[in-house]
């Protein structure tokens, strides 16, 4: 019994905790653009079909600069995966996670 009861308070002391989160959700459409087939567009001819929706953000599976400079100046959002290879690196050495983020975001920031 006492286990519940500490369990319920708990409870509605993390739902206390959510709704004076001063945070906001907005909704947005994205995409996820891979790239793994054989009769992919080129990433312009892509990436004029994306603006030509309500596409607002797109989640590259991998930092392919062809397509990170396609997006640039472009107003499209842009998350971009590290390869499964290295995150194990990236999770612990903080020199090869800055020289990852300077070689595949930071080369392309402002405009991607």
């Amino acid at each position: 019994m006492a286990t519940q009861k500490l369990s319920s308070f708990f409870l509605g002391f993390l739902v206390s905790l959510q709704s004076l989160s001063p945070a906001e959700s907005q909704a947005f459409i994205g995409i996820n653009y891979g790239q793994v087939a054989d009769n992919l567009p080129p990433p312009a001819e892509t990436v004029k079909l994306i603006q030509s929706t309500s596409i607002e953000k797109v989640r590259l599976y991998g930092a392919d600069p062809a397509i990170i400079k396609a997006l640039a100046n472009t107003g499209i959002g842009i998350v971009i995966g590290a390869s499964n290879g290295d995150i194990p690196a990236l999770a612990s050495d903080p020199d090869f996670a800055g020289q990852w983020v300077n070689s595949n975001v930071l080369t392309y920031y402002p405009a991607s």
